[in-house]
């Protein structure tokens, strides 16, 4: 998703129109400009998308889909995990 909103961003599109037009004494500069186009577009998007899945992505849909079981506080990570540890060792015992 990210490499096909990159590649579909104005900037990207121009530089490529530019440089299909282009003699070959300007081809050269114009693929370096479009080298760091594409890295500056490419982290926006990714930034994007990112963005929209955390926008639906979350532990509490994750709890509510079934995902994970339950949510831990901080507070009670360390003894929820002692406790788990325990219910295994006492498994094999």
């Amino acid at each position: 998703d990210v490499a096909a909103r990159t590649k579909a961003d104005p900037r990207v599109r121009d530089l490529e129109a530019r440089m299909a037009e282009s003699t070959d004494q300007d081809r050269a500069a114009l693929r370096a400009e479009l080298a760091t186009v594409l890295e500056t577009v490419r982290l926006e998007k990714l930034g994007e998308v990112g963005a929209e899945f955390d926008a639906v992505h979350s532990v509490e849909r994750a709890l509510a889909v079934g995902s994970v079981h339950r949510i831990i506080a901080a507070a009670d990570l360390r003894p929820a995990l002692v406790a788990a540890v325990e219910r295994g060792m006492a498994a094999f015992a």
